[in-house]
């Protein structure tokens, strides 16, 4: 591979060249997240070129990567970047560019998307994501007239890319493969991380602290703190199905500006450092001291509850490394799911409440053959077939809207099943365990 040489260069610089999309590209799928998560980086370029001291700042989009198809270079096939370039041709059309179609082949090429998909090689699921994304920055532009002259500036003066151009196209999938898998890709936590950094400019010896204090953190404490307990506890808490906590799903967690004078937000402000785990926070500083908050409490409440289920003595006789079992990890990280929930909310640690809490978390377990995470996700917000299962309370709404602790206390929860029996005959010494911890 000979020497390839990145240029700078600005948005609308880029946008200007004969860039075309191959047939091997996949097609479009950035959705209206996407173009708001775009629109609002461009948003917050535009308001750091302004500040004192910034006249040079510049906001780099990222790499692009094109295949110079013909001798003379001008017609390149694009590699790497399509779902950002064609968003930005998009933007380029709503905001009424002077010339757009005439000046900027890839914004002509994308506004062909509905009405000669076969020549342009569009999907339908592309036409559709186009159009819809297109419908979506009509409308931000209609409530944002005053940012337009902005934004248009924006592309030629603070907007850059770093564009890679290669004549051979096994070079640019060589290069395209390092760009994707070079290094390890940053974690959710990491970005979130970053992300409220960013919130805190001007507090550089809180921010030194606090990055300390995250950095004593074993990263995969902070993973799992993450990607088992919050993230699925916010989405139970709302009757709503959880699913892997990956960098598409960082917003759950990006909190509430500052500046924000919305009455949620002023009412978030007057509740800080009082963190909950189904309500916002105030982004920056704060974010930091929820993830110690809540590393802290999980050991302290984890440890407490275990002296408490050892005392029950309820898991005898573990045949065959039952206990042990993904399945049994799947329920017991259900009811510590719970526990901190309801503990979050009422800071209560009531026996019988755990007691209720604990009982409806195993029999899951007990009523089903095989259990997998599917299924546990249906518990946990109630959508159960009552055929199989004892219980169908959405439990993690239940404690979001519970007034007391005693409402959870006061739960009735079943644990005498319609044959008197677990769904798989191993799990009956678990099952009769339950049954007299609740008194049946």
């Amino acid at each position: 591979m000979k020497k390839i040489v990145p240029r700078i260069i600005s948005v609308d610089e880029l946008l200007r060249e004969e860039l075309q999309i191959p047939p091997y590209q996949r097609p479009y799928r950035w959705t209206r997240k996407n173009v708001a998560a775009l629109l609002n980086d461009i948003d917050n370029a535009i308001a750091d070129s302004k500040r004192p001291g910034y006249k040079e700042f510049r906001y780099r989009i990222g790499t692009v990567i094109v295949h110079k198809k013909d001798a003379d270079g001008r017609k390149m096939d694009i590699v790497d970047g399509q779902q950002r370039l064609i968003t930005l041709s998009l933007l380029m059309l709503a905001l009424n560019f002077p010339y757009a179609k005439e000046c900027y082949p890839l914004v002509r090429f994308s506004a062909c998307g509905d009405q000669d998909a076969d020549h342009y090689r569009f999907d339908k699921d592309s036409r559709i994501n186009i159009a819809d994304n297109y419908r979506f920055i009509r409308e931000w532009k209609s409530v944002n007239e005053g940012k337009i002259a902005d934004f248009r500036n924006a592309f030629g003066e603070i907007l850059e890319a770093v564009l890679i151009e290669v004549d051979d196209i096994s070079e640019a999938f060589q290069l395209f493969d390092s760009q994707n898998t070079r290094g390890r890709e940053l974690d959710p936590h990491d970005l979130l991380k970053a992300y409220h950094l960013r919130k805190m400019n001007e507090y550089s010896f809180e921010k030194f602290n606090l990055v300390r204090r995250w950095e004593d953190i074993p990263p995969y404490q902070i993973r799992d703190l993450f990607s088992l307990y919050l993230y699925p506890i916010l989405n139970w808490s709302r009757k709503e199905k959880t699913k892997p906590f990956t960098r598409k799903n960082t917003d759950a967690f990006e909190g509430v500006n500052a500046d924000w004078t919305y009455t949620y937000a002023e009412r978030t402000k007057k509740a800080m450092p009082c963190f909950q785990i189904n309500e916002p926070f105030i982004a920056g500083g704060d974010f930091f001291r929820m993830v110690e908050h809540y590393i802290v409490l999980l050991a302290d409440l984890k440890r407490e509850i275990d002296k408490i289920i050892d005392g029950w003595k309820v898991f005898q006789g573990d045949i065959a490394g039952q206990y042990s079992s993904t399945g049994f990890r799947y329920a017991l990280n259900l009811f510590y799911c719970a526990a901190l929930f309801y503990f979050d909310r009422f800071h209560s640690l009531d026996e019988m409440a755990v007691k209720k809490l604990f009982a409806w978390a195993m029999m899951i377990r007990v009523d089903m053959k095989k259990l997998g995470f599917d299924t546990v996700n249906n518990y946990a917000v109630g959508d159960t077939d009552d055929t199989y299962r004892t219980n169908s309370i959405p439990m993690f709404f239940r404690i979001a809207t519970a007034r007391s602790s005693r409402d959870i206390s006061d739960l009735r929860i079943a644990v005498k099943r319609a044959n008197d029996c677990a769904g798989a005959e191993g799990w009956n010494t678990l099952y009769d365990s339950l049954k007299k911890l609740m008194g049946v």
